[in-house]
Protein backbone atom coordinates (compact mmCIF):
# COMPACT_ATOMS: atom_id res chain seq x y z
CA UNK A 1 0.00 0.00 0.00
CA UNK A 2 1.12 3.34 -0.90
CA UNK A 3 2.49 6.42 1.74
CA UNK A 4 -0.46 8.27 1.89
CA UNK A 5 -0.53 12.09 3.34
CA UNK A 6 -3.23 13.16 5.39
CA UNK A 7 -4.78 16.12 3.51
CA UNK A 8 -4.25 17.83 7.32
CA UNK A 9 -0.74 17.10 6.97
CA UNK A 10 -0.15 19.03 3.79
CA UNK A 11 1.06 22.25 3.68
CA UNK A 12 -1.76 25.16 3.64
CA UNK A 13 0.56 27.67 2.16
CA UNK A 14 2.65 26.99 -1.12
CA UNK A 15 5.72 28.35 -1.93
CA UNK A 16 5.21 29.17 -5.68
CA UNK A 17 7.56 29.39 -9.05
CA UNK A 18 5.36 31.12 -11.62
CA UNK A 19 6.93 30.02 -15.32
CA UNK A 20 5.36 32.00 -18.39
CA UNK A 21 3.70 34.34 -16.01
CA UNK A 22 2.39 36.68 -18.22
CA UNK A 23 0.92 40.08 -16.56
CA UNK A 24 0.68 37.51 -13.59
CA UNK A 25 -3.14 36.90 -13.33
CA UNK A 26 -2.57 33.45 -12.54
CA UNK A 27 -0.19 34.27 -9.41
CA UNK A 28 -2.45 36.44 -8.35
CA UNK A 29 -5.14 33.99 -7.64
CA UNK A 30 -2.54 31.86 -6.05
CA UNK A 31 -1.71 34.65 -3.61
CA UNK A 32 -5.36 35.29 -3.12
CA UNK A 33 -5.52 31.88 -2.02
CA UNK A 34 -2.61 32.28 0.58
CA UNK A 35 0.30 31.13 -1.25
CA UNK A 36 3.46 33.00 -1.56
CA UNK A 37 4.99 33.79 -5.43
CA UNK A 38 8.81 32.80 -4.74
CA UNK A 39 10.22 33.28 -8.47
CA UNK A 40 8.91 34.14 -11.84
CA UNK A 41 9.40 33.58 -15.57
CA UNK A 42 8.88 36.06 -18.51
CA UNK A 43 10.25 37.30 -21.30
CA UNK A 44 7.64 40.02 -23.12
CA UNK A 45 8.63 43.45 -22.09
CA UNK A 46 5.67 44.76 -21.21
CA UNK A 47 4.65 41.52 -18.97
CA UNK A 48 8.35 41.83 -17.21
CA UNK A 49 7.46 45.85 -16.57
CA UNK A 50 4.39 44.92 -14.84
CA UNK A 51 5.44 42.03 -12.81
CA UNK A 52 8.12 44.80 -11.55
CA UNK A 53 5.40 46.86 -10.47
CA UNK A 54 2.61 44.25 -9.00
CA UNK A 55 4.90 41.49 -7.35
CA UNK A 56 8.06 44.01 -5.82
CA UNK A 57 10.54 41.71 -4.29
CA UNK A 58 9.71 38.29 -6.33
CA UNK A 59 13.00 36.98 -8.28
CA UNK A 60 11.93 37.66 -12.21
CA UNK A 61 13.80 35.74 -14.54
CA UNK A 62 13.40 36.58 -18.24
CA UNK A 63 14.61 33.90 -20.18
CA UNK A 64 13.35 30.07 -19.38
CA UNK A 65 15.94 28.97 -22.03
CA UNK A 66 18.62 30.05 -19.74
CA UNK A 67 17.16 28.42 -16.52
CA UNK A 68 19.36 25.68 -15.29
CA UNK A 69 17.09 25.34 -12.19
CA UNK A 70 14.39 26.80 -10.00
CA UNK A 71 14.65 28.43 -6.41
CA UNK A 72 15.23 25.71 -3.50
CA UNK A 73 12.11 25.09 -1.77
CA UNK A 74 9.26 25.48 -4.31
CA UNK A 75 6.42 23.62 -3.28
CA UNK A 76 4.20 24.19 -6.19
CA UNK A 77 5.58 25.33 -10.33
CA UNK A 78 2.61 26.74 -11.92
CA UNK A 79 3.05 27.48 -15.64
CA UNK A 80 0.78 29.49 -17.40
CA UNK A 81 -1.14 29.20 -20.75
CA UNK A 82 -0.22 31.11 -24.31
CA UNK A 83 -2.79 33.95 -24.77
CA UNK A 84 -3.44 34.39 -28.49
CA UNK A 85 -3.75 37.86 -30.10
CA UNK A 86 -6.74 37.69 -32.54
CA UNK A 87 -5.45 40.55 -34.47
CA UNK A 88 -2.17 38.38 -35.20
CA UNK A 89 -3.72 34.59 -35.22
CA UNK A 90 -5.72 32.46 -37.48
CA UNK A 91 -8.98 33.11 -35.96
CA UNK A 92 -11.45 34.43 -38.52
CA UNK A 93 -12.69 38.03 -37.96
CA UNK A 94 -16.11 37.26 -37.68
CA UNK A 95 -14.93 35.58 -34.39
CA UNK A 96 -12.36 38.41 -33.14
CA UNK A 97 -13.41 40.35 -30.53
CA UNK A 98 -12.71 43.86 -31.34
CA UNK A 99 -10.08 46.26 -28.70
CA UNK A 100 -11.26 49.01 -27.47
Amino acid sequence: RRDETRRDEMPRRFRVASLFTGCGGLDLGLMQAGHEIVFQCEIDKACIALLQLQFMGTLLHQDITSLATLPPNVDLVAAGFPCIDGERSSIPPSLRRPVD
